[in-house]
């Protein structure tokens, strides 16, 4: 088909192998700047559309929220003394 021909696809990852303690080697891929630039944009556009479904106390996989902000928020009034 004419139209897959005319898709950019995404550059292969280039693979490092960083040595590790015990002799072997463990293998890294490396994205392209075009590829890592291109998912930020579009985990940009990602985060404003899904910004609005998540509910105010959702906090998992959001731009300034993190589990260890929702989890002090639960066990500090827990231990705080009356």
């Amino acid at each position: 088909m004419a139209i897959f021909k005319k898709l950019p696809f995404a550059k292969p990852s280039r693979r490092v192998y960083i040595p590790k303690l015990d002799g072997q080697r463990r293998p890294l891929g490396i994205a392209s700047l075009e590829n890592k630039i291109v998912q930020q944009a579009l985990g940009s556009v990602r985060g404003v559309l899904y910004k609005k479904v998540f509910l105010g106390f959702s906090y998992g996989f959001r731009l300034g929220r993190r589990p260890m902000t929702c989890y002090l928020l639960i066990m500090i009034p827990c231990f705080a003394r009356p």
